[in-house]
């Protein structure tokens, strides 16, 4: 049986009937997010007070900016008159106070409330963006883009439009649509320009059109290219293209770009650019596909280093006779001196030149960034081998094939902190960039791993009298107060015996008369230089009666002259290495023969890098189709079926060879892989 309602219950029936219902569907569509609990005060409204009184303190302390207390005036007041316009003007500072506290789930609920309550109301336009704006504010990014276009379709000629077309373009960026948040952010540009829009928002639309062209692949330039044509975009668009298309090896293609660019402005610079690009597709298009060139120091005082690596590279390539079925590689030698411009010419012409697929090299930390530099700009993939940290951020055509010191540190206090327990370490350091770079790595390392360094001094590069440094690491060269002399007697007896004096008797070149002990608070000592300074360093720790303490060192410390000069000293330190001809694998015995049949010389770490480097871009290109140089530089990224005389090669996504560092030992007369 319907009971007698009158018209005006009803309607409001029938509104709080949708507003229910409304509520239920928006919580729903939260149902699966992760859920933020928020305790909400109890709504306080006095006996008695009038529904005015409660409005216009909510009006106050909303002025105040007090809007924990303002949200519960103004829902105070909705339950005593839930509709009219002073309950509109209330659910609206409601939603505005949730978005002002970042609640942005919550303001959606309270803007869509306000929407479908108050859908004829002069501000719905003002409602609608919030909404579309909390959608994306709540990572709803189909919800803002579809209810964006809709306000776009509503209202085309509103003053918010650009700022509407920008979070359109805001919402498909992040669903991954490129191509759609390029058109919507165009819009938004055109509108600003016409000067329809905030021109403060000018310089955000035009950084994110720029940074979505700098990153586009050839696929979305190519759309990019139709809907930006006539823009101010357009010339930065056909710059991209060009350039992709010549990486492609696209040259007609790489040639109408250009054009498209030198027609597209009155910019100088821009249709310089585009002549350069006519210029580089005006020559023999061809790549040689088994091309490679090789950029090393063949002169200078690097000359026998780049030497080794060469011929590492060409017994690699005599060796390819007896294996008809990996690819004849032509190599192409370059020297790239002493000075950076010359590598970056000598690069620039085997690129341009003798259209080489890739290059190995350089050599050098000096010389790498230049060449790699280059080498990003004309396209092409090049492997280096310094280990300079950081080369590989030169852009995504740089590889590096070496140990980097830090890879090197990581695999010395993996052994020290978690195998042999040490936890406090000293560092004696040469005071030259490469002893002032492998101090801070070791330091920070250290700590990450919850060791100390508890002394640190550093030295001239050219010093041969550590005296002075070992006696500041050990408390020995400032005077000492009464007070610690007494203690240190105390904790003597409580000292392991591996770090006591040794047994009071003389040593050799010591004075007879009476010295003060050392006080030694490390376990281990780190010196991160070549093994002659570490060979004079050594024998001068048990001379200041300095016993039973760790060295650790880096590959720098790899010769057998180290265990002529100082092996005594030296039993039992620790240092990284890539490579160990003394090694019982027989690839490795049976590369040292014929290296020493051909060169006269046993070869090292150099050599075999070299050897490895040639033999994995064999394999790689016997296994991959490899057409041009983009190839080349995916295949990179994805062969690993390659194991060499260093281990595995391969390349992370960083681009840098993923193989761990060998770690030596000394023990007697000879250096021992430790397992």
């Amino acid at each position: 049986m319907r009971l007698p309602f009158d018209s005006d219950k009803r309607a409001a029936l029938a509104a709080k009937g949708r507003a229910a219902l409304l509520l239920v569907l928006i919580l729903l569509f939260f149902a699966c997010q992760t859920k933020t609990v928020t305790t909400q005060p109890p709504v306080v409204s006095m006996p008695g007070e009038s529904p005015d009184v409660v409005f216009a303190r909510a009006e106050n302390e909303f002025k105040a900016q007090n809007y924990p207390a303002a949200f519960q005036s103004y829902n105070a007041y909705l339950l005593k008159i839930p509709t009219g316009e002073k309950s509109r003007l209330a659910l609206y500072q409601m939603a505005k106070i949730k978005t002002v506290l970042f609640e942005y789930k919550e303001a959606l609920i309270y803007w869509t409330r306000l929407l479908n309550e108050y859908a004829g109301h002069p501000d719905t336009t003002l409602v609608r963006y919030e909404v579309i704006e909390n959608y994306y504010r709540t990572a709803h990014y189909e919800a803002a883009s579809a209810a964006g276009q809709e306000w776009v379709r509503y209202y085309p000629d509103h003053a918010l439009r650009a700022e509407v077309c920008f979070l359109i373009g805001k919402s498909f960026r992040a669903l991954g649509d490129e191509a759609k948040a390029f058109q919507w952010w165009l819009k938004s540009s055109e509108l600003i320009a016409k000067g329809r829009g905030d021109i403060t928002r000018q310089k955000e639309v035009d950084e994110g059109i720029q940074g979505l062209i700098q990153g586009a692949n050839l696929d979305l330039l190519q759309s990019l290219e139709k809907a930006g044509a006539g823009s101010k975009y357009a010339p930065l668009i056909y710059h991209r293209l060009a350039n992709a298309y010549l990486q492609a090896n696209k040259i007609e293609e790489a040639r109408t770009a250009a054009m498209d660019l030198i027609r597209s402005t009155t910019d100088q610079n821009w249709i310089l650019s585009g002549r350069q690009i006519l210029e580089m597709t005006a020559e023999k298009p061809a790549i040689e596909r088994n091309r490679i060139g090789c950029l090393l120091p063949l002169s200078g005082p690097f000359a026998v280093y780049g030497q080794e690596v060469l011929n590492g590279i060409q017994l690699a390539l005599q060796e390819q006779k007896n294996n008809p079925e990996l690819p004849a590689i032509e190599l192409v030698i370059r020297d790239s001196g002493s000075e950076s411009d010359l590598s970056v010419l000598e690069l620039e012409d085997m690129v341009r030149k003798e259209k080489v697929m890739a290059v190995i090299g350089p050599l050098a930390s000096k010389y790498s960034v230049a060449a790699a530099r280059k080498a990003q700009e004309l396209g092409v993939p090049i492997i280096t081998l310094t280990q300079k940290e950081g080369i590989t951020h030169e852009g995504d055509m740089v590889f590096q094939n070496s140990m980097t010191p830090s890879k090197e540190i990581k695999a010395l206090l993996d052994k020290a902190v978690h195998e042999m327990s040490i936890t406090r370490f000293g560092i004696l350091y040469p005071d030259n960039a490469y002893g002032r770079s492998l101090m801070n790595l070791f330091w920070d390392r250290a700590e990450e791993m919850g060791a100390k360094i508890t002394a640190i001094e550093s030295y001239q590069p050219n010093e041969t009298d550590f005296a002075v440094e070992i006696r500041k690491m050990t408390g020995l060269y400032y005077p000492r107060p009464e007070s610690v002399k007494q203690l240190m007697k105390t904790m003597k007896h409580k000292l392991p015996k591996s770090v006591k004096k040794n047994d009071g008797k003389k040593k050799p070149g010591q004075s007879s008369k009476e010295e003060e002990e050392p006080f030694i608070d490390f376990e281990a000592v780190f010196i991160p230089d070549n093994y002659r300074q570490a060979a004079l360093i050594a024998p001068q720790f048990p001379f200041h009666n300095i016993f039973g303490i760790h060295l650790f060192g880096t590959s720098l410390w790899q010769s057998e002259e180290l265990i002529e000069m100082a092996g005594e000293y030296m039993q039992g330190a620790v240092f990284p290495s890539s490579f160990f001809i003394s090694s019982e694998s027989g690839p490795v015995r049976e590369f040292a023969k014929r290296f020493q049949e051909n060169f006269e010389t046993k070869p090292g770490l150099l050599a075999a890098t070299g050897y490895d480097t040639i033999r994995f871009i064999q394999n790689m290109m016997k296994e991959t189709p490899i057409q041009t140089r983009r190839d080349f530089q995916k295949a990179l990224l994805t062969y690993d079926g390659y194991y060499g005389l260093t281990g595995r090669i391969a390349f992370d996504p960083q681009r840098e060879a993923t193989r761990a560092p060998l770690l030596l030992t000394i023990k007697g007369k000879y250096f021992n892989v430790i397992p």
